[in-house]
C-alpha cells in the first residue's frame, strides 16, 4: 500500500507539471514507469524519463531537518545504469506529501559517489514538484543534435503522378556524345533552332556521355539537318 501509494504520489505531481505518465504494470523490474515530456502546446516529444520510486510512511534513512539520504542496491544501480535514457529515483513519504528525487547517471558519475552506492538529497533543492519542471525537461534533452522535438505526426492524403507501362519498344538506340546531360544538348538544339526555324527534338536522355532513345538516332539527325 505504500509503495501504491508513492507511485500515486509521483503520478499526480508529473501530471500538475503538465507531462505524462506511463506505469510500468505487470512485472516490474526496477523502473516503475516513465515520465514524457509533454510542450507548452500540449505536444508530446517522445523525450523519456524512467522513474524509479522509494516510498516510506516513516522517517527516510539519515533524515534531518535539511537533507535525507538512500542506499541503492548495487543491482538496481547496475541496472539502472544501463542504456541511454536519464533514470531518476524519487524518495517520497506520501503521509506527509514530501517527494524528491535524482538523476541516476549524473549523481553517480563521480566514482567516489559510486562505490558508495548512497544518495544524498537536500529537501530544498530536490523537492519532486513544479519547481523540478525545466531540470527534468533539461534532462530529458537528447545530447547530440541539440533541441529537436519533432513534427506532430499528422494523416494526410498522397497523390501518386506515376503512369502505367502499357507496352515496352521493340529496340531502344544510343550513341556517344559530347554533351554531359539533355539540357545541354536541348540548349544547344534550341541555338540551331532559332537559325533554321525547325523544332527541336525532345525523345531522348542522356547519361555518363551516352545519349539514349527508343528513337533511330540516325533519322533524327538526318530530320534535322
Amino acid at each position: 500500500m505504500i509503495g501504491a501509494r508513492g507511485v500515486n504520489l509521483i503520478e499526480r505531481r508529473i501530471l500538475e507539471m503538465g507531462f505524462l505518465w506511463y506505469p510500468s504494470g505487470g512485472v516490474e523490474a526496477g523502473i516503475d514507469g516513465r515520465l514524457e515530456i509533454r510542450n507548452e502546446d500540449s505536444e508530446v516529444t517522445n523525450c523519456i524519463i524512467s522513474v524509479q520510486s522509494k516510498a516510506t510512511d516513516g522517517a527516510f534513512e539519515g533524515e534531518t531537518e535539511s537533507e535525507l539520504t538512500f542506499t541503492c542496491s548495487e543491482r538496481d544501480l547496475r541496472y539502472w545504469l544501463k542504456g541511454n535514457l536519464p533514470v531518476i529515483v524519487v524518495c517520497s513519504r506520501p503521509r506527509t506529501d514530501e517527494a524528491y528525487w535524482l538523476s541516476i547517471k549524473d549523481y553517480f558519475s563521480d566514482p567516489i559517489r559510486r562505490v558508495a552506492r548512497k544518495l544524498r538529497f537536500v529537501k530544498a533543492r530536490n523537492s519532486f514538484n513544479l519547481l523540478a519542471k525545466d531540470s527534468l525537461i533539461k534532462l530529458a534533452l537528447p545530447n547530440e543534435g541539440g533541441l529537436y522535438l519533432g513534427a506532430t505526426p499528422k494523416q494526410e492524403t498522397i497523390f501518386t503522378d506515376l503512369l502505367p507501362v502499357e507496352q515496352f519498344p521493340e529496340r531502344f538506340y544510343h550513341a556517344h556524345t559530347h554533351f554531359s546531360s539533355q539540357k545541354e544538348a536541348l540548349d544547344f538544339l534550341f541555338e540551331s533552332a532559332r537559325a533554321s526555324g525547325s523544332e527541336v527534338w525532345r525523345g531522348f536522355t542522356i547519361n555518363n556521355s551516352t545519349i539514349y532513345s527508343f528513337y533511330a538516332l540516325r533519322f533524327q539527325m538526318e530530320r534535322d539537318r
